[in-house]
């Protein structure tokens, strides 16, 4: 089964200006708690139980500052205005590569690719486009992804595959958290900034599930020409 993401809609627009609101309010909290720890932590270095609890505080709050960070791409992602660069895909899936270092290490997760072709395209928003898709493969658990893309008579399709849990109700929707609920999902709206992203550009992007229980989601993005 595959599913073909809706188009961006009013309703969307009106969620887009509360998540702007709510990002603002939470951001705020974020900082202050960010202060806090700064002072506790030099009392937690002598206090081992209290060192335990702060490091708890510590990853709680890097949760919170997932979340905000979703929220502010969602708000975003409606109302961008995207260049019209040459961008390579290489390189677009490296710099996402390296922003999610950490998670990839933590969680022993492989990324690979064949040669990507190039796009015409805004550079940031593509890396941004492949990070909140390998951080949805993550999320549902994968360890293996697998990246391709081909020049198709002046589009290019690109296919991200993973053997993470598959997708479940509507998976395109803001905050359906459709494939996890672990650290790494934040907000949950991975796969709506996704397709956001990609319509910006002019693409399509769909989600579906291969025989063998892999799940594959293709989008399409302006071939350089």
């Amino acid at each position: 089964m595959s599913q073909t993401a809706p188009a961006y809609n009013g309703a969307e627009a009106d969620l887009d200006a509360y998540a702007a609101q709510a990002a603002h309010q939470l951001g705020e909290a974020v900082a202050l708690l960010r202060g806090y720890l700064v002072v506790l932590e030099q009392r937690g270095e002598r206090d081992p139980e209290l060192g335990d609890g702060l490091r708890g505080l510590s990853a709680g709050t890097e949760r919170a500052q997932s979340f905000d960070d979703d929220l502010l791409d969602l708000a975003a992602a409606g109302r961008a205005e995207p260049a019209a660069e040459r961008v390579s895909l290489d390189e677009a899936l490296a710099a996402a590569r390296r922003r999610l270092a950490a998670e990839l290490v933590d969680a022993g997760a492989e990324v690979r690719a064949g040669a990507l072709p190039i796009v015409r395209a805004d550079r940031e928003l593509v890396a941004r486009l492949l990070v909140h898709l390998l951080r949805v493969a993550l999320s549902a658990g994968a360890r293996n992804i697998v990246v391709g893309g081909a020049d198709d008579d002046g589009v290019v399709c690109v296919e991200v595959r993973d053997d993470g849990t598959p997708a479940a109700g509507d998976v395109f929707a803001p905050f359906a958290r459709a494939r996890g609920r672990g650290p790494l999902v934040g907000a949950g709206v991975g796969l709506t900034v996704s397709r956001r992203l990609v319509e910006l550009h002019g693409g399509t992007i769909a989600l579906g599930q291969d025989a063998d229980g892999t799940t594959l989601v293709t989008f399409t993005l302006p071939a350089e020409g």
